[in-house]
């Protein structure tokens, strides 16, 4: 788990943390999503290279 110093509105939960996003294109990688909050806090699963195989396998 990794956290930010913020803390998104009710209703957030489960949306994606991108990297690498392009806002012209809206593209980007998925590595996480908002999880828990705790305080100014959230924290928020890594999504590594398991979950990319997982995500290979299931479009094949």
């Amino acid at each position: 788990m990794w956290g930010i110093d913020c803390v998104q509105t009710g209703g957030s939960s489960g949306g994606g943390f991108l990297a690498n996003f392009d806002a012209s294109t809206g593209g980007g990688y998925l590595v996480g999503n908002i999880s828990v909050s705790a305080g100014s806090n959230e924290y928020h699963p890594y999504l590594g290279n398991e979950a990319l195989s997982l995500y290979q396998q299931a479009g094949s």
